[in-house]
């Protein structure tokens, strides 16, 4: 009797037992799809953060390319999840720890998802956005899915500098403007760094490093306001050449070359200045990215408008890439597209026009100097 009473008391004990391990059989994926997503979400956003070219990735070829398994690292998302082989600073798919039978029952849970990455992207508006997807079949047989969206990073080229103080009507007059504006952007380049340079370093060993980047992001700044002045300048420049003597005097040509040497002097400024913040000692990896990028940037537009081949370049970029992989494979894929489009440069190259009309610039320069002194 005491037993039946006993059997009779456990019963309902056990009923619930089961009950929840059948609750945590049904929603186990779900919880998986979670923590999963998020390190997706993480992801996404990292990717198109250190990647201006990331929205290229996300295709049938790439990223988006259909359904993939979670497990046994098959999406990029997914193929290293720890840094757990030598060489120690580097996740290698394939060699570093990922959603494999090793890492025991996580494996198991994971195993019946299947992930799959979207995205829509509206360059007019310079939206992106990325969907990851899991879905499952359940323990009743039914499937399920969870999905969640995330917007990403917009990186958009620009053809064209706009800026203020370009003048307008063309002539002499505006000429005389875009000097004027050339040697304002010029002098204010020189406060501003005066300002940086004023300030006490903070403490810390990349504090130099640091303060170079600083730099750099001015110098690079107004470069791009001097670009946008000569593209204002050309016209006002091919008009004064073609259009014979006008007796105008030394003004418009020194404010033809004043604008053409603060833009040359400021661009070299920037390159000097990105190299010597990648020489640093000590600095995070951020700053060394930041100047490795913005050296490459002024460097494309500093050969198209001198005239010297980009492709002298490639094994600068092969080594960048060779430096990030498996440490940061955005950037590592970064470097991987640059490297590809030196082929092709400058035809991809969006600032192509801006670099040319530099380059009319000097070329009608001599014709239009004569005009106006004889």
């Amino acid at each position: 009797m005491a037993t039946v009473i006993a059997v009779i008391g456990v019963l309902p004990a056990m009923t619930l037992f089961l009950q929840s391990g059948s609750s945590i059989r049904q929603t186990q994926p779900y919880y998986q799809s979670l923590f999963l997503a998020e390190l997706a979400v993480e992801e996404a956003r990292l990717g198109s953060e250190e990647d201006p070219h990331y929205l290229d990735r996300l295709t049938p070829s790439d990223l988006s390319s259909g359904r993939w398994s979670v497990v046994r690292c098959e999406h990029p998302y997914l193929s290293a999840l720890e840094d757990s082989a030598t060489p120690f600073g580097r996740m290698e798919k394939g060699t570093d720890l990922s959603l494999e039978p090793r890492v025991g029952p996580l494996f198991d849970q994971a195993e019946p998802l299947g992930l799959t990455v979207s995205s829509t992207i509206d360059p007019a508006r310079r939206e992106a956005t990325v969907r990851t997807s899991f879905d499952w079949i359940d323990q009743r047989g039914h499937s399920s899915a969870y999905s969640i969206a995330t917007p990403i990073l917009f990186w958009q080229s620009l053809s064209r500098v706009d800026v203020k103080g370009a003048g307008a009507g063309g002539g002499v007059a505006q000429v005389l403007a875009i000097g004027d504006a050339a040697r304002l952007a010029r002098g204010g380049l020189a406060g501003r760094l005066a300002a940086l340079n004023g300030r006490p370093l903070p403490s810390g060993s990349h504090a130099r490093a640091f303060r170079m980047l600083e730099i750099s992001i001015e110098q690079e700044r107004t470069t791009a306001e001097l670009l946008g002045l000569l593209q204002a300048l050309r016209p006002c420049v091919e008009a004064l050449a073609a259009g014979g003597r006008n007796g105008a005097g030394m003004a418009p040509v020194d404010a033809i070359k004043d604008t053409l040497e603060l833009f040359y002097k400021t661009m070299a400024e920037t390159i000097y200045t990105c190299v010597a913040a990648a020489n640093e000692t000590g600095q995070p990896m951020s700053i060394l990215l930041g100047a490795q990028r913005r050296l490459l940037r002024v460097a494309k537009m500093d050969s198209l408008t001198r005239g010297w081949a980009l492709s002298t370049l490639s094994p600068y970029l092969a080594a960048l890439e060779e430096h990030y992989r498996g440490r940061m494979p955005n950037v590592m894929h970064f470097f991987a597209v640059e490297a590809q489009d030196v082929a092709t440069f400058p035809a991809k190259y969006t600032l192509k026009d801006a670099a040319q009309d530099v380059r009319a610039i000097r070329e009608s320069f001599t014709m239009a100097a004569l005009n106006c002194l004889l």
